[in-house]
């Protein structure tokens, strides 16, 4: 399968604004984009700015408290936007740190969403940080209870977060193959390096082992691979060189 090449726009966050953002990736070749949480204030403007660039937004991140809050009103904006798949990026902070039957419960809130959602036409998975890879006094990890058992609770997973998470990115993308529906492609700096950009690098210019990884991202049916820098110091400079090293691939 070959995937369709996405950016998301929380990499863009601090450099507004969204015309900017949208005219600058479209000016580079991108067609897709990953909008999140902060950007679904105005739905309606945001699709339309899109379109203008002829752009699409075929996955998005909302937050859990907005899937709590008003699920109806999150369907409404995706639907708003055409999103395909819709993530859940991560809980608050106060509840990153559970025990396992803390985490199950989490799993069987995503079961629920993905189950309504389906209803709608959209899928629903997981995206990935760190603190889902530690180890619980069990011998299990929070990620393998937020999945679960239901097939239906996709994952999207943040490559170089699960590195930082030090778990090895292809044995997890091997084992929940099935159930991956996209990827982060992310990069990690060597260590001591890029410190105002908290440890970040652009795609292909950090420790990263693509040409190990790619066979096995290939082998999965994830469609979608989103280019991601949590805070880069010139977002222009992280898409321009993110997007080139993605198509020499």
């Amino acid at each position: 399968m070959t995937p369709s090449i996405s950016y998301q726009l929380y990499s863009s966050r601090n450099f507004p604004d969204l015309a900017r953002q949208v005219k600058m990736l479209a000016g580079l070749g991108i067609k897709h984009v990953e909008p999140f949480g902060g950007l679904f204030g105005d739905t309606t403007a945001l699709a339309a700015i899109l379109a203008e660039n002829n752009l699409t937004a075929p996955t998005a991140h909302i937050g859990a408290p907005s899937w709590r809050d008003d699920f109806e009103g999150v369907v409404t904006k995706l639907k708003a936007l055409g999103v395909r798949t819709a993530f859940m990026p991560a809980v608050p902070p106060d509840e990153r740190v559970q025990d396992r039957e803390g985490w199950q419960k989490l799993g069987h809130e995503l079961s629920g969403y993905a189950k309504r959602l389906a209803d709608h036409g959209i899928r629903f998975g997981w995206h990935n940080h760190s603190f889902e890879m530690v180890t619980l006094s069990d011998g299990s990890t929070p990620l393998e209870w937020i999945l679960g058992e239901d097939q239906a609770v996709l994952w999207q997973v943040d490559i170089a977060w699960a590195v930082r998470g030090k778990q090895d990115p292809a044995a997890l993308i091997k084992r929940y193959a099935p159930r991956v529906a996209s990827f982060h492609v992310k990069d990690l700096a060597r260590e001591g390096e890029n410190a105002s950009e908290d440890g970040w690098a652009d795609v292909g210019h950090g420790i990263m082992d693509w040409k190990a990884l790619l066979p096995v991202m290939r082998a999965t049916s994830a469609d979608v691979w989103v280019l991601e820098h949590d805070n880069p110091s010139d977002d222009a400079r992280f898409a321009q060189r993110s997007i080139a090293e993605v198509r020499s691939w």
